[in-house]
């Protein structure tokens, strides 16, 4: 089968479409046909050589695809349907097994590309709030790099479970315009105002957010601290500018801010299977249109080396989909 691999760890020109060998599936598996793939920062990580693929998944990148099952030993689907799942990894190929707890059905009203930007950003986001941020009714949340897919999912999913304060952030105008136009209540420039905190203040009358949704870490932590209420839960799942960070721990013990960090792709499959079955309870929400979903360019299998440029520029806002194969 076709797929996207990599001649070693590095950057854009070291990826190219060849063959690998089409998956057998095993009990509790399902075959799926793939037609799109979603990209996220970590595809970009794991082809440079600085994210380390779980034991066991492929090492082609993609974690989250939607497409038509092939073949299935999972009880709960079978050949013909339409699924999106997520995955520990083979996405960008014309085939790939995954475990039939981690698909989803298709809603009748989204396409394959719009499928695709689900599993991953959604239930990323799902799993930052519920499961890790413990967010509840009423709350202010400050939520980073928030035109990215994920991002977009976190300020609905916020709005949709009644925060008081949706305050996102980007350094990109034509990002926030469409933060405020998905349902966040406020937006930050961090270019124009990197010392962030005074305008996450202003914004909350002087209290601060009681949840930190960061995917970007770097010198953003201190000021991040800054941001929070006594108490305040601050959940790190990425660090994309960078790994250290100048923070004054005297702030964080004073007030007692939780810091918490997560990721989704090593979780155990139990960890996963649950999340994807109660994020299921969501799915109406995309019939009826009240979830958005936001793709920003979709790029051929032989056009990849675009696509990842396209991510590294930083400038997409939502989704950028790789198709594999029409319908």
């Amino acid at each position: 089968m076709r797929s996207v691999l990599t001649r070693a760890a590095g950057g854009i020109g070291q990826l190219f479409v060849g063959t690998s060998p089409r998956p057998v599936i095993q009990e509790n598996e399902v075959l799926i046909r793939t037609c799109a793939a979603g990209l996220n920062r970590l595809d970009i990580m794991q082809r440079e050589g600085k994210y380390p693929v779980p034991a066991g998944a492929s090492t082609i990148m993609g974690v989250e695809v939607s497409g038509i099952i092939e073949e299935s030993k999972y009880p709960h689907f079978k050949a013909g349907d339409r699924v999106m799942s997520l995955l520990s990894g083979g996405g960008y190929a014309e085939y790939v097994s995954c475990r039939g707890e981690l698909c989803l059905p298709i809603p009748s009203n989204l396409s394959f590309h719009q499928a695709a930007s689900i599993p991953e950003a959604w239930l990323t986001a799902y799993q930052l709030l519920n499961l890790i941020g413990d967010f509840k009714n009423g709350e202010s949340v400050l939520i980073h790099a928030a035109g990215s897919g994920v991002g977009l999912a976190l300020i609905q999913l916020c709005k949709c479970w009644g925060a008081k304060h949706i305050i996102a952030t980007s350094r990109s105008e034509s990002k926030l315009i469409t933060c405020k136009e998905y349902g966040a209540t406020n937006v930050v420039n961090t270019k124009d105002y990197p010392e962030f905190s005074s305008e996450v203040l202003t914004a909350t009358d002087g209290r601060g957010v009681d949840l930190v949704l960061d995917c970007v870490g770097g010198n953003y932590l201190d000021e991040n601290v800054k941001s929070c209420v006594f108490e305040a839960r601050y959940v790190l799942y990425a660090i994309m500018a960078g790994a250290k960070a100048n923070i004054n721990l005297a702030r964080v013990v004073q007030k007692q801010v939780k810091l918490i960090t997560t990721r989704l792709r090593s979780r155990p499959l139990q960890y996963r299977s649950d999340l994807v079955s109660k994020f299921s309870e969501l799915l109406p929400y995309f019939e009826d249109g009240s979830f958005k979903l936001l793709i920003d360019s979709v790029y051929g299998m032989d056009d990849v080396q675009e696509a990842h440029k396209r991510m590294e520029s930083n400038e997409n806002t939502g989704k950028i989909i790789l198709e594999i194969s029409k319908e």
